[in-house]
């Protein structure tokens, strides 16, 4: 890029660009300014690969989304951008749904200039007073893993390290950063020593005498299920093998994403009426609300047990299901441990005859499950009901 030394937008560019990061999902403001001349210019250089792409987005829950689905893919976070706090406030929504899911990504913001005069980028519009705030941050820190503000310019590429290896610390989640304007067009005093790209923070596994303890409910039961409501690549394969060797029904309770095709033998619906009404094991894979408790919940005489890499959901301001093993566990390390510990051992469920609940009346469901295929990816906001679908 430019032969004097980097501008904090530069550095920052620089340092998505060394972790792998393909896209920034933007929707510009007066902040963005600095960024969007380091991108000119490493484009007039020669050098855009030393950025990331930035798709221009129309609005800031979209913006949150595409980085969302994105995700969901290839499992690589991305990058949001939006503007000040009012960008922020539209991008919430977004954030508050990737929170939720545990999808990783780093949301970035403009902040409105701090300087009223002898800075480059002070304020040089009514707006940039109308749009300060005493913590901008606030707004997302209930939805976010980490917040911070870009206070000097040598400090962007430690922080863009930090919040990625944040984002993707398990559980997972989105993590933010604003970024006030003088302090991106600011040029570093002296060069950065930025070493290698972190890896993203290993997954964890079981306790093995909490897998102990699990396998002899197992193996004390007759009809275990495992309620889940979303799942990796990772713990999709490994639930698929699992179900099939220890022949356990999988309830698929509200589904983000779905961890076992609809098709599949041992699918066991997608609430209480399938399976789990006759389960005589809970096993709860990394889902915030298995079940609906004034609808219905199990008999006090049925063991529950709560597998996630927070299973107690911390984030959550209230959350009953009590569970009589709590393992702290990446989900397909525990069901491939737990899976060596059960060897041959297997459920008595009749996989001809596992029960999948009442059958669905939603006309809309059944009409697309007409038309699509395996080659099919479905974004479904509660438009079809699930059992309708079929997807193998």
């Amino acid at each position: 890029m430019s032969s004097s030394s980097p501008t904090a937008a530069e550095a920052w560019l620089n340092r998505l660009a060394d972790h792998g990061v393909d896209y920034v999902f933007g929707n510009a403001g007066t902040d963005f300014a600095p960024l969007i001349e380091s991108l000119a210019e490493a484009h007039s250089d020669g050098v855009s690969d030393r950025a990331p792409s930035v798709v221009p987005v129309s609005h800031e829950t979209v913006a949150v989304g595409m980085a969302h689905g994105y995700y969901l893919a290839t499992e690589r976070p991305q990058v949001v951008m939006v503007h000040v706090n009012v960008g922020l406030a539209n991008a919430l929504m977004g954030i508050i749904n990737a929170s939720r899911e545990n999808i990783p990504m780093l949301v970035a913001s403009g902040r409105t200039p701090i300087s009223e005069q002898g800075r480059f980028g002070s304020r040089d519009l009514p707006i940039h007073w109308g749009q300060e705030m005493f913590d901008q941050g606030e707004m997302v820190r209930q939805f976010t893993r980490w917040d911070y503000e870009l206070r000097y310019p040598d400090q962007a590429p430690a922080i863009v390290d930090r919040a990625l290896a944040l984002a993707q610390s398990p559980p997972g989640g989105p993590t933010y950063v604003s970024l006030p304007r003088e302090v991106l067009a600011a040029r570093l005093e002296a060069p950065v020593e930025v070493g290698p790209v972190r890896p993203a923070p290993t997954r964890p596994a079981p306790d093995p005498s909490a897998v102990d303890r699990v396998a002899a409910l197992m193996e004390g039961c007759q009809r275990p299920v495992l309620v889940t409501s979303r799942a990796d690549h990772a713990a999709q394969a490994a639930l698929s093998d699992f179900v099939e060797r220890h022949r356990t029904p999988v309830v698929q309770f509200w589904p983000g994403r779905l961890s076992l095709a609809t098709t599949s033998r041992w699918n066991g619906g997608f609430d209480h009426r399938g399976a789990m009404a006759r389960a005589d094991l809970i096993i709860v894979l990394d889902t915030m609300v298995p079940w609906i408790p004034q609808v219905w919940e199990p008999s006090p005489d049925v063991p529950v047990v709560a597998v996630g890499p927070d299973p107690m959901f911390t984030d959550m301001a209230f959350r009953g299901f009590p569970a009589q093993e709590s393992v702290y566990s990446d989900v397909s390390l525990f069901l491939t441990a737990l899976g060596a510990r059960l060897d041959s051992w297997a459920g008595r469920w009749d996989p001809e005859s596992v029960p999948s609940g009442p059958p669905s009346a939603d006309p809309l469901g059944a009409a697309v499950a007409e038309v699509v295929d395996s080659s099919v990816t479905l974004v479904n906001e509660l438009g079809c009901d699930p059992a309708a679908l079929r997807f193998g």
